[in-house]
């Protein structure tokens, strides 16, 4: 018996992609860096900044340090990037008595 359903928020049940795509090109604008070719839609971000930056680890580790910061300042949000179907499928799965909860980033989260 199905006692508990959890989901997983970024891509499920908030389009975030392309919020997380604009922030980073954003924040690359602002510092003067080149935003590379393509997009990294379901990349992570391991990979995106090897992209960005791709042949020095030291000024890498740097740049990220800065978005992290820059990306605090900027929350997503997720009460505007929600689905409109998320509010209704919790709401029939309350009333069918099973717990639920939203599992978006962990400096996101909510209960």
């Amino acid at each position: 018996m199905i006692e508990a359903v959890i989901f997983d928020m970024d891509g499920v049940l908030a389009d975030t992609e392309y919020y997380y795509e604009n922030r980073r090109k954003n924040f690359l604008l602002e510092n003067g860096i080149p935003i590379p070719e393509g997009n990294f839609i379901g990349s992570n971000e391991k990979a995106i900044w090897e992209a960005i930056v791709p042949n020095d680890p030291v000024r890498r580790q740097e740049m990220l340090m800065a978005y992290r910061e820059y990306r605090k300042a900027r929350p997503t949000p997720y009460g505007e990037l929600t689905d409109p179907q998320a509010e209704p499928l919790m709401n029939a799965l309350r009333s069918r008595g099973l717990r639920w909860r939203w599992r978006p980033p962990a400096q996101h989260r909510i209960s």
